[in-house]
């Protein structure tokens, strides 16, 4: 009964947050896989080819402050990741493709092959709207350093998230998530309870306080963690 009860939650939680959602043409540009999620959640396509993958923290941050230029590059297969830990990592997670975009480095985390990688980002860059855009970093991993978050809040974009299990004085688009893991699917969970989702996808801000908005993310946050 209390399982089905969580179900009849999560539909409902997840029917207002897409009904809510004012432009669902949005674009995510995320290090990991926190839009995924987003998309997922929302059964929305995925309209970023950001999706299943990792870029390091400092590649990130090059890439997108060139965005467009970057995305014109071709992907370029290599075997060997110029970031000592994700050497390790990748042999510790069956060797999955990586690629350049010129010299940032694209890690296909939940892609078989170079050709699946190849095609799916392909077939979703055609997809960018580039009038609206979202970026979001989780600035705990892969690299991240309290100098890339104050880079990235410098940046001259909109519409910015950041996340981190710390709280930084200096960030107005910094959210702190306790007991924040490395998993982005977690990282998403997480953030549905102190991050009101639906203010920032309507371009009101990640600060942005509505109560009616927060319950419905506290609803998610509650059904998600008993799924």
């Amino acid at each position: 009964m209390k399982s089905f009860l969580f179900k009849i939650l999560n539909w409902v939680g997840v029917f207002i947050l897409r009904k809510s959602i004012t432009d669902k043409k949005f674009c995510i540009i995320s290090n990991d896989c926190y839009g995924g999620e987003l998309y997922r959640w929302l059964k929305l396509p995925y309209n970023t080819p950001f999706i299943g993958l990792m870029i390091m923290i400092p590649c990130y941050l090059k890439l997108i402050q060139n965005l467009k230029e970057y995305l014109s590059y071709p992907l370029v297969f290599i075997n060997l990741s110029k970031y000592d830990e994700m050497i390790i990592f990748r042999q510790q997670n069956n060797f999955y493709p990586i690629a350049l975009l010129n010299d940032v480095e694209i890690h296909f985390l939940h892609y078989d092959s170079q050709q699946e990688a190849l095609n799916t980002w392909n077939k979703r860059i055609k997809r960018i709207n580039y009038n609206n855009l979202y970026f979001k970093i989780s600035i705990d991993k892969d690299y991240g350093e309290k100098v890339h978050l104050q880079e990235f809040e410098l940046l001259p974009f909109k519409n910015k998230l950041s996340v981190s299990n710390m709280q930084y004085n200096f960030s107005s688009i910094n959210h702190k998530i306790p007991n924040n893991v490395l998993d982005a699917t977690v990282t998403f969970r997480l953030s549905l309870k102190y991050i009101n989702i639906i203010g920032w996808l309507n371009r009101k801000g990640t600060n942005f306080h509505n109560l009616y908005e927060h319950f419905i993310g506290h609803i998610l946050f509650f059904t998600l963690r008993r799924r």
